[in-house]
């Protein structure tokens, strides 16, 4: 029969290491949502001269359909001639509207690439389901061998999380850079001096 004591100890320690995943979990959240919202970028100045911008709704949206926007959106095959629509509000501009538009994407070179993004991402989602909606089902945590069960299962699914939260820290860091580069061409003097002026029907239109 299991001790009182090493039973809650073992316990214990399955309780910090699901504390553990579920903040893998969600960092990958707060990083996909800023990669999505910022993915497609539209800013534009209307006929009154007024600025204002345009980008990918995330409120509200969970970690499934986080993924499924950065499949459909973002994470493209290198030569595909398939064009993701975004969710820009009024994406088409207004004719007399001068518009800068950003979009960012994620090139694979070979399809077995993107199959195992979609792989991972698939299996994240199923992971985070399960250890939110049926852990205590598959591993009721009621003795040691159950416990020690639970722990492996977690260590093995943090190992696989962190990785993939490494993964969207460095796409965020690119996402980062890009929009840094667009920044930099924006503050031209050219730029600015064309953005600025009521020329709406001088070349270039817009800006890509």
């Amino acid at each position: 029969m299991d001790s009182p004591e090493e039973l809650l100890k073992i316990q214990h320690k399955v309780q910090a290491q699901m504390g553990r995943n579920l903040l893998n979990y969600q960092g990958i959240e707060i990083l996909l949502k800023v990669i999505v919202k910022y993915s497609a970028h539209e800013i534009r100045k209307n006929s009154d001269g007024e600025f204002y911008s345009k980008h990918t709704k995330t409120e509200g949206l969970m970690l499934g359909l986080l993924f499924g926007k950065y499949v459909s959106d973002i994470a493209t095959l290198t030569g595909s001639e398939s064009e993701s629509d975004s969710d820009l509000d009024d994406a088409t501009p207004i004719s007399n509207e001068t518009s800068c538009k950003f979009e960012f994407k994620q090139d694979y070179l070979h399809p077995d690439k993107l199959s195992i993004l979609k792989s991972n991402t698939k299996q994240l989602t199923d992971d985070r389901n399960e250890l939110v909606h049926h852990f205590r089902e598959t591993y009721p945590l009621d003795s040691e061998e159950s416990c020690k069960l639970a722990l492996k299962h977690l260590n093995d699914r943090n190992v696989f999380s962190r990785e993939q939260l490494e993964y969207f820290k460095q796409i965020a860091i690119e996402l980062d850079n890009a929009m840094s580069s667009m920044a930099e061409v924006l503050a031209r003097d050219e730029v600015m001096e064309f953005i600025t002026s009521g020329q709406t029907d001088s070349n270039p239109e817009s800006l890509h």
